[in-house]
């Protein structure tokens, strides 16, 4: 089934799911309740969703993972290689919250995975199931930034006195691929590296092992009262904001807070900052990468206010440039640069630390 494109401003999807009654679900939930919404196509395999693309010409895909002939996993990258920039969102019963597949897919470069509900009689997670696949495809297609009054520099900021003593990273959607990009190319850096990526609980622990396995560099979920190294990265759980304190012995240590969340997130970028400068003022190094949303803009105002650095990823590399944009917009940045481009700076400036011991 395809639709002629209206004149006005849209967002077209195309559902992939071998299910009728699914694929009937999904545009239902999307077309009905979102106005500006197109089901621009469905198909029901890997192999034949690769020639809807063509005619479809979507912005978004709502893509099944068990399948016949081609399955999801197998036709993703394929979709990403055919339409780059396309946001695909991943609703399968196979990917239930914290499975390795559901982080894989991530890794791959879908945008989201949504656990979809077995059978038709459980209202609760047909419901959770609805609300996500809205959010998500509202959220993958936000209103665009604002351009930057000012142009930040595009090139490396200046190394030259700067010696962060902890690095930090924000992130959200699209934030696992990100970070596999980021920290294979930055490679193991002396400072201890906290991350906070926006999941939900029983992501994090398979992120963390995933990230290790992909990168070499020892990556950890975070734990309350766990000791931090140079070297390794922390990834704040699920469910809790990352934050650290100093013992009056001068010990530093990880803690997990359950206070509010912040920004509708917890964990939250802004608590993992305020509490990172609260230790190392302006030795802190902020990086933020893609991700809906303003989790971040006012941590990182602290970390300017301290005489910290701040770097983010430009809009053409981010999947959303929400987090990243908005601290772009408030002047607050250093850099505005390609993904790849802070990896480059990252390496940089973990060899002339190495250098200098």
């Amino acid at each position: 089934m395809i639709q002629p494109r209206a004149e006005k401003k849209e967002i077209r999807v195309l559902i992939i799911d071998d299910s009728r009654v699914a694929r009937a679900m999904i545009g239902q939930v999307l077309h009905g309740t979102l106005p500006n919404v197109v089901i621009a196509g469905y198909a029901d395999d890997g192999d034949s969703a690769l020639s809807a693309i063509d005619v479809c010409n979507p912005d978004i895909i709502i893509l099944d993972l068990a399948m016949p002939k081609m399955d999801g996993m197998t036709v993703l990258p394929m979709i990403l290689k055919k339409k780059p920039g396309v946001r695909i969102v991943i609703c399968s019963s196979i990917t239930p919250p914290g499975s390795e597949i559901s982080v894989r897919a991530l890794f791959l470069g879908a945008a989201a995975c949504i656990p979809k509900p077995l059978g038709t009689k459980n209202n609760a997670a047909i419901a959770d199931c609805e609300t996500a696949l809205q959010q998500a495809v509202l959220g993958l297609y936000e209103a665009p930034v604002a351009p930057l009054s000012e142009t930040p520099a595009s090139t490396m900021p200046s190394l030259a006195g700067f010696t962060p003593r902890i690095i930090a990273i924000a992130s959200s959607t699209g934030g696992p691929e990100a970070l596999m990009t980021l920290l294979k190319k930055s490679g193991r850096l002396p400072p201890p590296v906290l991350i906070t990526q926006h999941m939900m609980d029983h992501f994090t622990g398979p992120l963390a092992r995933q990230l290790t396995q992909e990168t070499g560099i020892s990556c950890f979920e975070a734990q309350d009262g766990m000791g931090i190294a140079g070297g390794n990265v922390y990834i704040a759980p699920g469910g809790s904001h990352l934050v650290i304190k100093r013992s009056a012995r001068g010990e530093t240590t990880l803690h997990l807070d359950h206070s509010p969340p912040e920004n509708f997130c917890r964990p939250s970028a802004d608590v993992m900052l305020r509490s990172l400068v609260d230790i190392y003022g302006g030795s802190v190094l902020a990086v933020v990468l893609t991700g809906m949303g303003k989790d971040g803009l006012s941590g990182c105002k602290e970390v300017a206010k301290a005489g910290g650095r701040i770097i983010v990823q430009d809009k053409e590399t981010s999947t959303v440039w929400g987090m990243p944009g908005s601290v772009a917009n408030a002047g607050l940045a250093q850099a505005v640069l390609p993904l790849m481009d802070i990896g480059d700076y990252l390496k940089t400036l973990a060899a002339q630390q190495r250098n200098k011991t």
